[in-house]
């Protein structure tokens, strides 16, 4: 695991007084922008050398997840949803990412915003795996936000659907 890049305790008082901050719109829609902006934010707030660290780290398990993926013939296909009331698909780079550990992502656009969908589309994508990711909250707040098992029993309709299956087989996940 690598380290925090920038916490409000690691910075000297004088980065954090009124007169030296500055602000900066990071807007990243690939793994490589999400990269360039950590150097960006080392860079601005005087901490290049552990942005750099944390870049070359990041970097090494990407290609350690790509070279893992690559020894694998499966390519299941994977459903991401980064909000569940109403349903937003994780776009920008989550799908580059589910490309990379080796599976599709069946309606999440690389490079594009997260788009709102019906539940009907996420069921005829027939997914083998859902991934529930709500932008925004640790894990035991995405239970809270899934309202239990509310939002895997309305992908669970109609019966015999690849969603189901995915459904009965353990395959979603909560992260």
């Amino acid at each position: 695991m690598f380290a925090p890049l920038i916490t409000t305790k690691s910075l000297p008082p004088a980065k954090l007084s009124r007169k030296n901050r500055r602000s900066s719109s990071l807007t990243p829609n690939c793994l490589t922008d999400v990269l360039d902006d950590v150097a960006r934010v080392g860079e601005a707030t005087g901490q290049r050398h552990i942005a750099e660290r944390v870049v070359e780290e990041l970097e090494q398990r990407i290609s350690s997840v790509r070279e893992q993926a690559a020894t694998s013939s499966a390519r299941p296909r994977v459903a991401c949803l980064e909000w569940f009331d109403p349903i937003y698909l994780a776009g920008h780079w989550v799908p580059e990412m589910i490309e990379i550990a080796g599976a599709e992502d069946v309606l999440g656009r690389r490079g594009e915003p997260s788009e709102k969908v019906e539940w009907q589309s996420i069921r005829e994508s027939t997914p083998e795996i859902i991934v529930l990711m709500p932008c925004g909250f640790r894990c035991a707040a995405n239970i809270a936000r899934s309202r239990g098992a509310r939002t895997t029993r309305r992908l669970a309709r109609p019966a015999g659907s690849q969603s189901r299956q995915s459904i009965r087989r353990q395959r979603a996940r909560l992260l």
